[in-house]
């Protein structure tokens, strides 16, 4: 009988899908403690909660896994109502943003399923597991597990947090498992260089408290590191066995500390494997200097991302990012001069936007050397600082943060002051007034590669106007 099956839900909120490396650490570490484990991504495999039966035995396995970020959970109710039909004994087990963030409400709504995994995933399911290979487990032996949540007699417990301190111990994710051949050019950020592009992840954890982030719910505030080694072993692997020419460092914090960053550089100009990659999820500035830049620049990074957010002091300080725009005006231009693009993250609807701190923001934003900017709209996801806030002072409430409202492409929360017309225009502003100079549309026009990267590109341009 096979052990575990994990299954990453349709969503509707993206244009492109890319491997959830999360699963693949799990079917990894799962693989290695000896149980077995196969991997459905239903985005890239089309199919819907409907057709999961006719697609997979669901009822063969002795626990189901699903990755849940809190837009997806419509989506995985839809699921999980599909598999108690089809297998009521079966167990099954909820991962991911969602219910680490807020796990009471999260087993609520979800009421099917019969665990969370409330943190990191790869020790709970293992022991999970090695539990359900002696029948039902005991509330008292559930007890014993980490990162879980599991009901008692109606009530729901939550059990204590652990976090895996040598990553190395899981490794790289099971990318046979994750079968990179099925996301074609799909990639964050929609741009590359060179393809096949695949995603990588050296470390967790993040010990910075900005008000609007909620990974701390699930790695916790300690970065801990894989090896370079671990890192340039996978790279390895993906170039010679699925012709990788390019990869993407996902982290929140790939630069933190800076010592760790760079050797992970300068050991990859050893191996000289003529790779690009990029940084797309966000680089911290004040940890970068000339001296790490250079060293990830000769070893083949062309491009980052970094967290600007806002052009106003205010809202800088709110959010507790502990940067100031001078800083983010000097090392922006560090890394221009090291001749690695630059794509700023901003953000439109603070709970302290005005009309004022939007102009300021603008304006700010208009000054630096980017190429890109990736551009979104606030939204109080849960369990995060500023969130919670606004609970507690009663400018939202928990039917606020539903999972039907939490949507990246919608404005879910409105400042007071402003309206959600002025906010969408705001929006629209920053967007063609960044986008509509010469000098980015000629870049960006440079960046397209395929004529289905164009049409990847132009679905992209076209959200925006939403």
């Amino acid at each position: 009988m096979p052990d575990l099956l994990l299954i990453k839900p349709q969503s509707s909120y993206n244009l492109q899908y890319t491997p959830p490396l999360g699963l693949g650490f799990i079917a990894s570490y799962v693989k290695k403690s000896g149980f077995t484990v196969q991997i459905i991504d239903c985005n890239v495999r089309g199919i819907s909660a409907l057709k999961l039966p006719a697609n997979i035995k669901v009822q063969d396995y002795k626990l189901i896994g699903f990755q849940a970020f809190d837009m997806d959970l419509e989506s995985v109710k839809n699921y999980l109502q599909v598999l108690r039909r089809e297998c009521a004994g079966t167990r099954i087990i909820i991962g991911g943003p969602a219910p680490s963030s807020n796990p009471e409400s999260v087993f609520s709504f979800l009421n099917e399923a019969d665990y969370l995994a409330v943190g990191e995933g790869e020790t709970t399911t293992v022991k999970l597991l090695e539990l359900l290979r002696l029948g039902v487990p005991e509330s008292a032996a559930l007890a014993q597990l980490p990162n879980l949540a599991y009901r008692q007699d109606g009530r729901i417990f939550i059990t204590g947090h652990e976090y895996m301190e040598e990553l190395d111990k899981i490794g790289a994710p099971d990318w046979d498992e994750l079968n990179p051949g099925l996301y074609g050019n799909a990639v964050h950020g929609f741009f590359y260089r060179r393809l096949p592009v695949l995603p990588v992840m050296v470390s967790r954890g993040c010990p910075f408290r900005c008000s609007f982030c909620g990974s701390r719910n699930i790695t916790g505030y300690k970065v801990r590191r894989r090896s370079p080694e671990s890192v340039i072993e996978e790279l390895e692997y993906l170039k010679n066995k699925y012709g990788l020419k390019e990869f993407q460092v996902i982290d929140d914090n790939f630069t933190f500390p800076n010592a760790e960053a760079l050797k992970f550089a300068e050991e990859l100009i050893k191996r000289r494997l003529d790779l690009l990659w990029t940084c797309p999820n966000g680089l911290r500035l004040d940890t970068l200097d000339a001296r790490l830049l250079s060293a990830m620049k000769k070893s083949g990074c062309y491009e980052v991302a970094v967290g600007i957010e806002s052009g106003d002091p205010g809202i800088l300080k709110d959010i507790g990012k502990g940067i100031k725009l001078e800083t983010i005006r000097d090392k922006i231009k560090l890394i221009y001069e090291q001749g690695i693009d630059i794509i700023g993250f901003v953000m439109v609807g603070y709970p302290l936007e005005t009309l004022e701190t939007l102009r300021r923001s603008l304006r700010f934003i208009l000054s630096l050397p980017l190429i890109r900017i990736s551009l979104t709209r606030f939204v109080p996801l849960p369990g995060t600082p500023v969130t919670d806030r606004l609970i507690a002072s009663g400018e939202i409430s928990l039917g606020d943060i539903s999972s039907d409202k939490l949507q990246y492409g919608s404005f879910s929360y409105i400042p007071r002051g402003l309206t959600e017309k002025q906010l969408r225009r705001w929006y629209r502003l920053f967007f063609l007034r960044f986008l509509l100079r010469p000098r980015i549309i000629w870049h960006n026009l440079k960046s397209i590669r395929t004529f289905s990267h164009a049409k990847i590109v132009l679905q992209k341009i076209i959200s925006f106007f939403k």
